[in-house]
């Protein structure tokens, strides 16, 4: 294959005037190595460097586009074009940035111009993350022009928000000093991000917002002189921090006061005492600011109320982002503070609070409350789930209140302990969090628990989540009442028709209305039960419909998606292994939902691998062969309880049981008179024939094991029949565990090794003393 690369001054005069496949191509080559060279500066790069520049001073909003493209393509793949021409690249960039910026309605007003302004934004974004950490290049090239960056930056992030955060949360971690000047003014534009269009922006420009405010307290911006009698005190890194952090605590309390007008608090003494624990600001201490504006609620507007929750949702933002940010010192949380707006926020809820007496007969007054305080406890949820995730068993001293806490959220129905399951499905992304926070705590606590009511009642609602849900039951339920009360007249079907429109389908496909739950609503629920499944063991009921929903949610899963989701595949799993109180187990089910995975889990249950012993059997079928090709074998005496049989009886065919035992009865004097050498004339057995009968002996154990399951009887012999034997003979009995044909194979001339250590032996037979004379 050729070395042989294309010239950059090809590339050059290409790069004004190509455009679609072949500005890829011309990306995908410049991304190559063999380019880093630093000869080529003084000839191919300058040229190519020349062009580009071009492109990017060029009033044509394409040709801006593609040299912020080959900009960022060569800056991140050459180190020699980032080294040498970082600086005039960044300059040029950043000017065209700030003529954008200058004029940004009109810049925006066209697609074109607008993308291009995105571009030019991550362009800088990409030279400074591939400058930074460089010492020298960051000395000459970066740090001079952060100072008309920034501005620029800060001026269009009030516009674009989503675009300039991320470039200037970095700077705010990394160029602290650089960014001292400018720290008021982009404060200004975070508090009117924050008070107004805050919550018109997605979830990932929000917690941007709330993380960069966070990181406006790594800078102390105002040193006041310490008081004479405080300045024995020792001061900490994180005091500016800190400071941040509970001014946005104490706004707690006078929201969640505010609620008192809407619930009596004085109906329970606790939730008195939860209030009166908020963490609040010193007497005589003026040090902490007010960041937000006092509420304006009307309870003759019953929407107003929702701005309570509007707000208790952005102290939580930035509570969060203060706690989980990086910061290059330690910092000092208030875990207790927290914990005790958590618990209150928890509190606030109309099972066990009764509202006002003036506020319970306006009906829009008491839906709205209804709705808006499950929502305030979803956001003390969301705040105890990121100081678990992040702080651990730190939160474990705090379990059993916020347990008992968090159980409060679960809707009852009136009067009773039972879950409200039509609540439940209005609130669906609040139980998703309720589930990992306590598959956390699961996980933490292990098989310590001793709380199983709250757990129960969350594994209860976990199989309501997992239902789909189908809104027009409602409906069919109110059409089915009206239909038996009054019966529409023709005219009256006829006007309905003429504004309602085509209702057959509701009628005929009320399938097809169904809203299904999404995958993230699955994976939730399966990590809780997997967790829960693990340490708790779960009454029978529960355990039990906790496995059919598994199986059933699986098989649609399968039907639908053509695979099974992973979460189900670890939630089968674990049924299998902590089956619970069950003594069943659906292992053959999961086996055959799984066959198309290939589980190992299963696989290993399904065919256990037991350790092997192959160097054991080797090592005994050695000594077996190492025996058979021995020397002539050697038969003991006469005298010896192995003589009972000769040599031509060594294989006894098994159907023959009946016989041996009869010619052991009849035919002992025979068999003990046989002399030595018509044993030996009759035992001589050559090597060659005990090679090649080496498989009798296997096949022979088998058939033997199959004789004893069928002869029981023949395992004891009683020889004890004098009418047969003489007066001089005492009465024989012989007794052994197996049957006769295993006697004679191990007493048989082809296993007649005096050292062989068999465990079968045939007892020796006594003779009286008047036989032997």
């Amino acid at each position: 294959m050729s070395n042989e690369i294309l010239p950059l001054s090809v590339v050059a005069k290409r790069l004004e005037h190509c455009s679609g496949y072949e500005f890829q191509c011309i990306l995908r080559t410049l991304k190559s190595p063999k380019y880093v060279n630093q000869q080529l500066l003084k000839s191919d790069l300058s040229v190519l460097i020349a062009k580009l520049l071009k492109l990017l001073r060029s009033n044509d909003d394409y040709h801006v586009w593609k040299g912020c493209h080959v900009a960022a393509v060569l800056c991140s793949y050459n180190p020699v074009v980032l080294s040498s021409h970082a600086d005039g690249l960044l300059h040029v960039i950043y000017s065209k940035v700030e003529q954008k910026a200058q004029y940004y309605s009109s810049t925006v007003g066209t697609p074109q111009g607008k993308v291009t302004l995105i571009n030019l934004v991550r362009t800088i974004g990409i030279l400074m993350d591939l400058v930074r950490g460089k010492p020298a290049l960051t000395r000459e090239a970066l740090t001079p022009k952060l100072g008309a960056i920034i501005p620029t930056l800060v001026s269009l992030s009030q516009f674009e928000p989503q675009l300039c955060l991320p470039i200037i949360k970095k700077l705010l971690l990394r160029s602290t000093t650089t960014f001292r000047p400018h720290i008021n003014k982009f404060r200004a534009v975070l508090l009117n991000l924050l008070l107004k269009d805050y919550h018109h922006f997605d979830k990932s420009t929000r917690r941007l917002i709330s993380d960069c405010f966070a990181y406006l307290h790594l800078i102390k911006q105002n040193v006041q002189a310490k008081d004479d009698n405080q300045s024995h005190h020792k001061s900490f890194q994180d005091d500016n921090w800190r400071m941040g952090l509970l001014s946005i605590l104490f706004q707690f309390k006078p929201v969640i006061s505010l609620c008192n007008e809407l619930l009596d608090f004085n109906a329970d003494s606790d939730m008195s005492k939860l209030v009166e624990s908020l963490p609040k600001p010193p007497s005589g201490t003026n040090s902490f600011e007010e960041i937000f504006p006092s509420l304006s609620v009307d309870m003759n507007s019953p929407m107003t109320l929702w701005d309570i929750v509007e707000r208790l949702s952005t102290l939580v933002d930035l509570t969060i982002s203060f706690i989980s940010v990086p910061t290059p010192y330690a910092i000092r949380v208030p875990l207790g503070g927290i914990i005790s707006v958590c618990e209150t926020m928890l509190a606030l809820t109309t099972t066990y609070l009764p509202l006002q007496r003036g506020l319970r007969r306006d009906a829009e007054l008491t839906s709205t409350i209804n709705d808006i305080f499950p929502q305030i406890q979803w956001q003390a949820i969301r705040m105890l789930n990121h100081l678990t995730g992040i702080y651990g068993k730190c939160v474990l001293a705090h379990l059993p209140s916020l347990i008992a806490s968090v159980e409060s959220f679960i809707p009852l129905k009136h009067g009773s302990m039972t879950v409200d399951l039509d609540r439940i499905q209005a609130l669906r992304g609040a139980f998703v969090d309720v589930f990992e926070l306590a598959a956390t705590w699961i996980s933490y606590m292990g098989h310590s628990f001793d709380e199983t009511t709250f757990f129960t009642k969350l594994v209860e609602v976990s199989l309501c989540l997992t239902d789909d849900i189908n809104p027009l039951n409602d409906m069919f339920v109110v059409l089915n009442r009206n239909s038996r009360k009054q019966a529409q007249t023709k005219k009256q079907k006829n006007a309905s028709k003429s504004y309602t429109g085509s209702m057959s389908d509701l009628y005929s496909h009320p399938k097809s209305f169904v809203c299904r739950s999404s995958l993230r609503v699955f994976n939730a629920v399966n990590k809780f039960l997997i967790t829960i499944c693990s340490f708790v063991r779960l009454p029978s009921n529960q355990q039990i419909k906790v496995i059919k929903n598994a199986i059933i949610i699986a098989v649609k899963q399968k039907a639908e998606l053509g695979y099974i989701p992973k979460s189900f595949i670890n939630l089968l799993r674990t049924l299998v292994l902590y089956p619970g109180n069950e003594r069943v187990t659906i292992l053959p089910i999961a086996v055959t939902l799984l066959k198309d995975c290939g589980d190992d889990v299963f696989n290993a249950i399904c065919n256990p691998r037991l350790p092997m012993g192959a160097v054991q059997i080797v090592e005994e079928t050695q000594a077996l062969g190492a025996d058979l090709n021995s020397a002539t074998i050697q038969y003991p005496e006469p005298s010896s309880p192995q003589t009972l049989e000769s040599s031509e009886h060594a294989e006894v065919d098994v159907n023959k049981g009946s016989e041996l035992e009869h010619s052991m009865k009849c035919d002992v004097q025979e068999d003990i008179q046989m002399t030595e050498e018509e044993t030996k004339a009759t035992g001589i057995v050559t090597v060659d024939k005990i090679t090649t009968d080496t498989t009798k002996i296997f096949k022979k154990r088998v058939i033997e094991s199959e004789e004893s399951n069928e002869h029981p009887a023949a395992k004891q012999l009683k020889i004890s029949e004098p009418e047969e034997v003489t007066n001089t003979v005492k009465e024989v009995i012989l007794e052994t565990d197996l049957p006769a044909s295993t006697s004679y194979q191990k007493g048989g001339p082809e296993d007649g090794d005096e050292d062989d250590d068999s465990e079968f032996e045939i007892p020796a037979i006594e003779l009286s003393e008047d036989e032997d004379d």
